[in-house]
């Protein structure tokens, strides 16, 4: 099964969303120093926003994309050696990273929400650097799923 037919099948999809709602709390959690307080206060603001249901609801909107996006190398995965996903991801950390962030710098160009725009730019110049970081965490929820 492809990527997109295992994370987001309607039995499942619901709790991809918490999983990544869970792992978004705590790597922004981990952050510190001044990007770390940019990053928290940022995300803190986002939280806020749509009566508290934005960040759920911008991961239930972008998975599709995202899946899509990281389909090519799930199958690469699938096709491989590797055990997991995980440790096929191990190296392709930035490859990855920018698959996602090519989806939300497009969505954030088009942006109606200007305090949702606003803290977008502003931490953007340190996202690749935090999904490289994340990456195992997050390759290691999708072998939860599609492993």
């Amino acid at each position: 099964m492809t990527l997109p037919e295992v994370l987001l099948d309607d039995e499942r999809r619901s709790s991809v969303v918490t999983d990544c709602v869970t792992l978004l709390d705590s790597e922004v959690a981990k952050k510190s120093g001044v990007s770390g307080f940019a990053i928290k206060g940022g995300y803190k603001v986002v939280r806020r926003l749509d009566g508290g249901r934005m960040v759920p609801k911008a991961i239930n909107d972008l998975l599709p994309e995202f899946c899509e996006a990281w389909e090519p190398f799930h199958a690469e995965y699938r096709e491989g050696a590797d055990t997991s996903f995980a440790g096929y991801a191990a190296g392709k950390e930035t490859t990855l990273g920018n698959a996602l962030l090519a989806i939300t710098d497009a969505k954030a160009v088009h942006a109606r929400n200007k305090v949702l725009k606003k803290v977008y730019t502003k931490l953007r110049p340190t996202a690749l650097r935090n999904i490289e970081i994340s990456l195992p965490a997050v390759a290691t929820l999708v072998d939860k799923y599609a492993g």
